[in-house]
C-alpha cells in the first residue's frame, strides 16, 4: 500500500501528468485565466507540436531496438492494433458515439507510444529496452497502422 501512496503522489507531482491534471481541474472548474496567460499559451501551444516531433526525432536517435522482442513485439502489437481497434468498436459500435469524436479518439489511440512510458520506464526502473524499442518500432509502424485507421473512421 506504501509503495502505490508513492507511485500515486509521484505520478501526480511529475511535470508531465501534475500539468495535465492541472489542466483537466482548470478546464473542469472553468477557471478563468489572465489574456497574457491565454496570449503565451497560444504561443506554446502553436510551438509545441513541432516541437515534440523534434524531441522525438531527436530521442529516437539514442534508442537501439534491443531487449527481449516477444515483450516488445506484445507491447507494439497491443499499442498499434489492440488499443485503436477497440476504441473502435466500442465507440462506433457500442456506444455509437458522435462520428467526430470517435475517429478522433480512435485516431489518437492509433498513434506511436510516445516518450512519456519511456520516462516512467527509467524512472521506476522496469522494461527499459522493451519501451525504448517500442517506442521506436511504433514511431516507424505507425504510419501504416493510422492511415488504415483513418480509412475506416472517414
Amino acid at each position: 500500500m506504501r509503495h502505490l501512496v508513492f507511485v500515486v503522489k509521484d505520478l501526480i507531482t511529475h511535470p508531465i501528468t501534475g500539468s495535465l491534471l492541472a489542466g483537466v481541474i482548470v478546464n473542469l472548474l472553468n477557471i478563468p485565466l489572465h489574456i497574457a496567460l491565454l496570449n503565451t499559451l497560444d504561443l506554446i501551444a502553436q510551438a509545441a507540436s513541432p516541437m515534440a516531433l523534434f524531441a522525438l526525432g531527436g530521442a529516437l536517435t539514442r534508442y537501439k531496438i534491443t531487449g527481449d522482442m516477444h515483450k516488445t513485439l506484445t507491447i507494439v502489437i497491443m499499442k498499434l492494433i489492440l488499443l485503436p481497434t477497440m476504441v473502435y468498436i466500442f465507440l462506433f459500435h457500442v456506444y455509437q458515439v458522435n462520428p467526430l469524436w470517435a475517429g478522433t479518439a480512435v485516431l489518437l489511440s492509433s498513434m506511436p507510444t510516445g516518450i512519456g512510458p519511456y520516462v516512467f520506464s527509467l524512472k521506476y526502473r522496469a522494461c527499459e529496452s522493451q519501451i525504448a524499442s517500442a517506442v521506436v518500432i511504433t514511431a516507424m509502424l505507425s504510419v501504416v497502422t493510422s492511415s488504415f485507421f483513418i480509412l475506416l473512421v472517414t
